[in-house]
């Protein structure tokens, strides 16, 4: 199922950040739209190749010829319609198989509509920051990229540098 519009629901600094992603010829470095600060939860830096995508699809590939490698790898993590209690099963999917602890960092996206009715202070930051506390890697978090809007483009695929401490996120030049 489709969950995101890219043609009614598409803003300019969206598109704008798709073809820029498409056609970069140099490296380059993600930015938030103005006004989405890009936080940090774990202070580092890390390198590595950019992978991930929607958590319940990289949920539902462990155990898998098509799960996730995180090995030494930069992983994306956004999220649409789930609740919190999944949320809450996927990390701990994640971390209990090890997937955490191998990868370099963590960048965690949108998690759009993702409800949570029965405790305010049950959200995907506060599951996070608890799955991680005994994991030393980077993990920067409100990247605008998913399925809300704005939608900005990550590289998946491509070599990614992370430094919390500038806050940014940078690719190198992608091969064609």
């Amino acid at each position: 199922m489709v969950s995101s519009n890219m043609v009614d629901d598409f803003d300019d600094e969206s598109k704008e950040s798709l073809f820029h992603a498409l056609n970069a010829d140099t490296p380059y470095e993600f930015c938030n739209p103005k006004g989405y600060e890009i936080k940090v939860l774990k202070e580092g830096v890390a390198e590595g190749t950019l992978v991930g995508g929607n958590f319940a699809l990289l949920g539902a590939s462990m155990g898998t010829p098509y799960e996730v490698d995180t090995k030494g790898k930069i992983l994306f993590i956004e999220e649409i319609g789930e609740t919190m209690s999944r949320i809450d099963r996927l990390v701990y999917q994640l971390k209990n198989s090890g997937k955490l602890d191998s990868c370099a960092g963590i960048l965690l996206g949108q998690f759009t509509d993702c409800p949570n009715k029965d405790i305010p202070e049950y959200t995907e930051l506060n599951i996070f920051r608890d799955a991680l506390a005994d994991i030393n890697i980077p993990v920067m978090y409100n990247i605008q990229s998913g399925h809300g809007n704005p939608n900005m483009t990550l590289q998946l695929g491509a070599h990614c540098i992370i430094d919390t401490k500038s806050k940014s996120i940078c690719f190198d030049k992608i091969k064609r």
